[in-house]
């Protein structure tokens, strides 16, 4: 099976699953009352949505999971990108649980998020360079393949493209689910 065929199969079984388990799992969510606690210091408009299900993420990241988990055995480079997947999945679902069972609003501290962040980046960036044997090249998007060689400044450029991702997708998706939009 050609890479591009492994690829779409993932996605489709990872999508399959989480399509599956969405009328499963939320409604145990609701049950559970497991909703957001909206803080009252924003916008009115807001309180409407206090209640609404949290800890979603995880639907996506056993979707991701069961569809990597077939093509771990032939396809072995994606377990450090599953790694950080799960690593950032499970700072989210610290998040969530914080503000749901300890019913905290706010969840784990700015600083708290980072730190596991870059905990989870820096094993990432240990893996790539000393045991993924791709060195420190990378393609440059859009340039037909081109490779630029990083050297020392790959880790530093790793942790920016990293971090600067997770937040980005975080910070949009605060703002009333536009990462969907973002996304497509």
């Amino acid at each position: 099976m050609s890479t591009s065929t492994t690829i779409i199969m993932a996605i489709i079984i990872s999508f399959a699953v989480s399509v599956i388990l969405c009328p499963i799992v939320i409604p145990i969510l609701k049950k559970m009352k497991f909703g957001q606690y909206i803080r009252e210091v924003g916008p009115k408009s807001h309180q409407s949505k206090t209640g609404t299900p949290t800890m979603g993420g995880i639907l996506f990241l056993v979707g991701i999971l069961v569809g990597c988990a077939f093509y771990i055995p032939d396809y072995k480079r994606i377990i450090p990108v599953l790694f950080v997947t799960l690593g950032f999945g499970l700072i989210g679902f610290l998040d969530d649980y914080i503000k749901v069972v300890m019913k905290r609003n706010l969840g784990l501290t700015p600083a708290q998020k980072m730190l596991g962040q870059i905990v989870i980046t820096a094993v990432f960036a240990f893996y790539m360079v000393n045991h993924s044997g791709l060195g420190t090249d990378v393609i440059l998007p859009f340039s037909g393949g081109k490779e630029w060689h990083l050297g020392i400044l790959y880790i530093p450029v790793l942790f920016v493209v990293v971090l600067g991702t997770v937040n980005g997708a975080n910070f949009t998706d605060g703002l009333d689910g536009l990462a969907a939009s973002v996304t497509t």
